[in-house]
Parts: C-alpha cells; sequence; structure tokens
C-alpha cells in the first residue's frame, strides 16, 4: 500500500512537472488577417513585455507575399530594451537556426533565451544578404500568462534610415512560444488568455 502511495505521488509530481515545462505560446496573431503592410529593411524588430518568468524557445514571423525569401545569413538576435523603450546594445542571444514554410510565408527561430518578468525584449531579425527583409503586420493578438505589447516603440524597420511604430500602427505578423517556470505553467492550465484589439496605422 505504501509503496503504491509513493509511487502515486511521484506520477503526480512527473505529471505537473511535465505541463509545466511544456513549451506554449506566449504572444500569438499570426491566426489574424495580414492588413496589406509589413516592415522593410536588412533589420526588422518587434518588441514585446514579458509577464512572468519564461525562456523563450522559438519566434516565428509571417514575411510578406512579395519577392523576399529569408536567406541562409538570417539569424534572429534576442536584445534588451533601452531606457527609452528602443532597441537596446546589450544583445541576450543569437540565433542562428531557423526554417522556413514556403506555403505560409512563415519563418521560424530556435533558440534558447531566459527571460525576467515583467521586462520588455526585443526580437530582432536580420537578413544583410537579402538585403531588403519583408515581414507583414496586422491588428490584433492574444497572450499568456501577463505578457502584453508596449504602446509606444512597438516594432522597428531599418528602411528609410529606421523608423519605430507605435502599437496604434500595428504589431507584426509574429508568435513567441515559451517554457514558464513551474507556478507559471500551472497557472497556464487556468486558461488566462487575453485578446487585445489595436487600430492600424492607414499609412507607412
Amino acid at each position: 500500500m505504501r509503496k503504491r502511495i509513493i509511487f502515486l505521488f511521484a506520477a503526480l509530481v512527473f505529471m505537473f512537472s511535465t505541463q509545466a515545462y511544456a513549451s506554449f505560446v506566449l504572444l500569438n496573431n499570426l491566426d489574424q488577417t495580414p492588413m496589406g503592410w509589413w516592415n522593410a529593411g536588412t533589420t526588422i524588430g518587434q518588441a514585446f513585455t514579458t509577464g512572468q518568468v519564461v525562456t523563450i524557445d522559438a519566434a516565428t514571423f509571417r514575411y510578406d507575399y512579395g519577392s523576399y525569401n529569408p536567406t541562409s545569413g538570417a539569424y534572429l538576435t534576442v536584445q534588451n530594451a533601452a531606457s527609452d523603450g528602443k532597441i537596446g546594445s546589450n544583445i541576450l542571444a543569437t540565433w542562428n537556426t531557423f526554417s522556413v514554410n514556403a506555403t505560409e510565408r512563415l519563418v521560424t527561430y530556435t533558440g534558447t533565451s531566459a527571460l525576467a518578468a515583467n521586462t520588455t525584449y526585443w526580437l530582432v531579425i536580420h537578413d544583410s544578404i537579402e538585403g531588403y527583409a519583408r515581414v507583414s503586420s496586422t491588428s490584433t493578438y492574444t497572450a499568456n500568462l501577463g505578457a502584453s505589447l508596449p504602446s509606444l516603440y512597438n516594432n522597428y524597420e531599418s528602411m528609410g534610415g529606421g523608423a519605430y511604430w507605435s502599437l496604434t500602427d500595428g504589431p507584426l505578423m509574429f508568435q513567441v512560444s515559451a517554457v514558464p517556470i513551474p507556478a507559471a505553467g500551472w497557472l497556464l492550465g487556468s486558461g488566462l488568455i487575453g485578446l487585445v484589439a489595436v487600430r492600424r496605422r492607414m499609412k507607412k
């Protein structure tokens, strides 16, 4: 009887640990309709703010339905936000591994970056070989565990000397997956998901 109790306890611990560390979607708007606008340039960035401590492990972007295709020289950096909210100089990680779904026009970068709670970070795509990366934008997104998108300096494009856009202009079409700490993983099971709508910019 005692052995059965110990076995049952161990199984429950394993179950909760597995659920807690399973990868899940932290932020997403890939299920939305592209709004016909995009960010362009050799460097494109999207900011987001964590709610709880997480380790992100993948970032997917919907690139434009034009002539752009990610090249073998493309990579993604995870960077801090400067004091004014713009892209900071501190590169926390560089992800060189990526895969492309040409049918869906998706490019997914994979790596591992542990991020602090309630902190803004930038996901920055670099593709100097192609010279003109383009990523689509849309108007809404969903978020888990208190994550969100900053209102000011929400996304960036290097075209034309560089420009930052706000949340009301519309975020890039992207998805970030993460692995939460155990407590956060149990909270995820409660199904607390937020939907945020923003107004698209009329011209860019």
